[in-house]
């Protein structure tokens, strides 16, 4: 990296130009003049119009680079280089604490979800395909919209509506904890909503025994729940809604559609 002289006349010491704080920083010029333009740095002009940034310069913008990939706004730290005290910057670290704690929470949960992705791929190894199964579920909380869709395309904008309202630590790639909620009816639309499993959820599907199949390959929702609804009729069972189409591997997943696996469940009335 090259270090200019400035060349007022007043002065020997060394300074960076723009193209050195640039590249040494890894930002665009066009950054570093909005924060000359915010007044959080405060270069010196040379007799051939140039910024020029000392030492101070540098010092200013290693905590400019730290704090905001911390999220801290620009006035923020604008407000404390201009009222730097003992008392200020212990104010500052506390307020830093408090978002380093923060983000270390949000990549514990994000951390928690990859492991149950991970741990649901695995467990994909040692499913039973095209066989009915009675399982207990306990209750489980969810965040629900109803809204009729039939295509992947239309459920991917759902589940986007949904990961907002989640606690926002659901990876869309390889999670089990999101559902198509299919319609009763075969008619015009296959799905009326779409679920994501959250602890937090404001819906909550009842504890209790389920029917359960999974199988392979393209969308066929209506096709196995038929296929549980003739086990129920069969045993004298009866079935209630909603019925869930539960992914475990889809197209986000893999391009070959015999990966694709789906989990039908209906839960059985007491």
């Amino acid at each position: 990296m090259s270090i200019s002289k400035y060349d007022g006349g007043r002065d020997t010491s060394r300074y960076y130009t723009i193209g050195d704080i640039s590249r040494l920083y890894h930002i665009g010029p066009d950054s570093i003049r909005y924060y000359e333009k915010k007044g959080v740095l405060e270069p010196i002009r040379g007799e051939n119009g140039y910024r020029y940034y000392s030492s101070q310069s540098i010092w200013r913008m290693n905590m400019i680079v730290s704090l905001r990939s911390l999220g801290f706004s620009v006035e923020r730290i604008r407000d404390y280089f201009q009222n730097r005290s003992a008392k200020s910057t212990a104010a500052l670290l506390n307020d830093e604490l408090a978002l380093i704690r923060t983000r270390l929470d949000e990549l514990n949960r994000l951390q928690s979800s990859v492991l149950q992705q991970l741990e649901a791929l695995e467990e994909t190894k040692s499913l039973q395909f095209e066989t009915v199964n009675r399982v207990r579920f306990p209750a489980r909380t969810a965040f629900l919209i109803e809204e009729p869709y039939n295509q992947d395309e239309d459920m991917d904008l759902l589940m986007k509506r949904l990961v907002e309202r989640s606690s926002g630590s659901i990876e869309m790639i390889g999670s089990s904890r999101m559902a198509s909620v299919i319609s009763p009816e075969e008619g015009k639309y296959l799905f009326q909503g779409a679920v994501i499993f959250d602890p937090a959820g404001d819906f909550v599907l009842p504890a209790g025994d389920y029917l359960s199949v999974f199988y392979r390959g393209g969308t066929a929702s209506h096709q196995y729940l038929r296929l549980l609804q003739q086990y129920a009729a069969d045993r004298g069972l009866t079935l209630c809604p909603p019925y869930l189409d539960v992914i475990w591997q889809d197209i986000h997943m893999t391009t070959d559609p015999s990966e694709f696996i789906s989990q039908v469940q209906a839960r059985v009335s007491e």
